[in-house]
C-alpha cells in the first residue's frame, strides 16, 4: 500500500474509531452521497464524450458497411446517455431499417439455396433414371447421358451411350465372347465377354 493511502487508511479508521454509532451513520450517508456524485459525473462525462451527433455518424457508417452489430451497441450509448435526442430518433429508424435488411438478406439467402437445389434435383433427375435403369454408378450415369464411353462398361450401357451399331463382328471360343462393334466414322468398340475392353476411333 503506498504511504498515502496508508495515512489516509489511519486516518479514517481513527476518525471512525472516535465516533459514535449516529455519527458513523452520517459519515456512511456522505460517503454513499459522493459516490452517487461521482457516477452522475462520470455518466456526464461519458456523455460528452460520446456526442449524440458522432454517435450517429457513427450508426450510419456501420449501417453502410453492413456492421449490424455495432448499431447496436451505438444506438445503446445514445439511449443511456441522450434517451430524448434527435439523434437517438434518427438512430432507431435506421436500426429498423438495418434489422429489415437482415431479414431481407435471410430470405434472399434461403431463396437462392432452394434454387440451387432444385436445380440440383433437376440436374441429377436423368442421371438418377440412368442409374436405376443400368445399375450403373452416378460417373458412368454421366457418360451415357453425355454419349461418352469409357473401358468396364457394359455393352448395354454402351448401346445406350452410343445408340445400335452400324454392324456387330462375334467370335465365340474357348476364351470366351468377343465382339466387335462397327460405327460411322471408323469408330469401334471392342468387348470381352460382354464387357467393353477397347476404343478404337
Amino acid at each position: 500500500m503506498k504511504r498515502k493511502h496508508l495515512v489516509s487508511f489511519l486516518l479514517l479508521s481513527a476518525i471512525m474509531s472516535s465516533c459514535n454509532n449516529g455519527e458513523i451513520k452520517i459519515l456512511n450517508e456522505k460517503v454513499d452521497s459522493l459516490t452517487k456524485a461521482n457516477v452522475e459525473l462520470q455518466k456526464e462525462l461519458d456523455g460528452y464524450k460520446h456526442s449524440p451527433a458522432k454517435v450517429l455518424a457513427d450508426i450510419k457508417q456501420n449501417y453502410s458497411d453492413k456492421e449490424y452489430s455495432k448499431i447496436e451497441t451505438n444506438l445503446n450509448l445514445l439511449k443511456q446517455y441522450h434517451p430524448e435526442s434527435s439523434e437517438f430518433e434518427a438512430a432507431k429508424k435506421i436500426q429498423e431499417q438495418a434489422l429489415k435488411d437482415q431479414e431481407a438478406e435471410r430470405k434472399k439467402t434461403k431463396a437462392e439455396a432452394a434454387r440451387a437445389e432444385a436445380e440440383r434435383k433437376a440436374k441429377m433427375a436423368p442421371i438418377e433414371r440412368i442409374m436405376e435403369k443400368y445399375g450403373c454408378d452416378e460417373d458412368i450415369a454421366t457418360l451415357i447421358m453425355n454419349k461418352q464411353v469409357r473401358r468396364g462398361m457394359t455393352a448395354e450401357q454402351c448401346r445406350a451411350a452410343w445408340g445400335r451399331p452400324q454392324d456387330i463382328n462375334r467370335t465365340s471360343g474357348s476364351y470366351g465372347v468377343h465382339e466387335q462393334w462397327v460405327y460411322g466414322g471408323h469408330n469401334y468398340l471392342y468387348f470381352e465377354d460382354g464387357i467393353l475392353t477397347t476404343i478404337q476411333n
